[in-house]
């Protein structure tokens, strides 16, 4: 029986060359980048499951279509990953870098698309404004520096200031059983708030804390720091504010309305959507130098292999 040669070995096809990997592995990413990065930007505060739908269909489309195949010889090359793990990194860069850029317009989003109030008693139920995105106190209102308060959640302090009306420092007048006006603690539902800017007690300059003309605000929910650090900003609010009232000796609303303190808040408004434009604007245009960046870069080392030894 005659010796036959062994089968040929059966060509690499589950293998990427590199230059199908950078277009699977860097222009596609390219694209969900800059698509999830628009949603959340502009269409999450319309529309909060728009965005979230694009990231998990993207996802399903990057691990569905970009899996490496394993059934082929030699088995899966360091090329084949590289669409995977960058179009999964595309996608967790925009998500985050999207949800931060959209806090940052979140006060332009609250003064454009929710109610504004004007001439606000800072002794008023703050359930009357549950729905505000910007509030003009009565004339006399100001912030109660001396009652501010901070709590460290680690890298940053929240901050806190009550809002009262001029000479009230949180205390209102009710009748004692004998008939006579004794000041009573009133609970304190309307706060200026910010990051890094006050100390444990007693001393807070946030925004236009140290402007006397101020007497407006724009209701806060989150804030671009807070949100890359990953924590709940409404919750360090609140603890910042009950630090404050317990200090006092004074309550708090059951209701508690958080703002930045500003003497224009339109203005400030506006600056935010150009701030989060601009960002939006700067992270679309570095998403696509990168990916003319690889292509130059890959294209030079073709160029260098093709290149005959000399």
């Amino acid at each position: 029986m005659e010796d036959r040669p062994p089968p040929p070995f059966p060509a690499r096809q589950g293998r990427l060359n590199p230059w199908s990997a950078v277009l699977l592995g860097v222009y596609l990413p390219c694209y969900l980048f800059v698509m999830i990065l628009t949603l959340f930007t502009y269409v999450y505060h319309r529309a909060p499951a728009v965005p979230w739908m694009a990231v998990v269909l993207g996802a399903d489309i990057v691990v569905v279509t970009l899996w490496p195949s394993a059934h082929h010889w030699p088995g899966r090359g360091r090329w084949d990953w590289f669409p995977l793990i960058s179009g999964l990194c595309a996608i967790g860069l925009a998500t985050w870098l999207g949800l931060i850029n959209y806090s940052t317009m979140e006060l332009w989003v609250h003064a454009k698309h929710l109610h504004s109030y004007d001439n606000v008693n800072p002794t008023s139920d703050t359930n009357l404004v549950g729905d505000a995105g910007l509030i003009t106190f009565s004339p006399g209102s100001e912030l109660d520096i001396s009652s501010s308060a901070g709590f460290k959640a680690w890298p940053y302090t929240y901050c806190a200031a009550p809002i009262v009306s001029a000479g009230s420092s949180g205390t209102a007048q009710q009748t004692s059983p004998s008939g006579g006006s004794i000041s009573a603690p009133q609970p304190l539902g309307f706060w200026a708030v910010g990051i890094d800017c006050c100390n444990s007690a007693g001393d807070f300059w946030c925004d236009d804390a140290k402007n006397s003309d101020a007497r407006s605000g724009l209701r806060v929910t989150t804030h671009w720091i807070g949100q890359a650090a990953g924590h709940d900003v409404l919750e360090n609010y609140g603890r910042a504010a009950r630090k404050a009232a317990a200090m006092q000796g004074t309550q708090v609303a059951q209701t508690q309305v958080f703002l930045l303190w500003h003497k224009h808040p339109n203005s400030v408004a506006i600056r935010r959507w150009w701030a989060a434009t601009g960002l939006y604007g700067g992270l679309v245009v570095a998403s696509i130098g990168c990916c003319f960046l690889v292509r130059w870069i890959l294209r030079s080392l073709t160029r260098i292999r093709a290149q005959p030894p000399k």
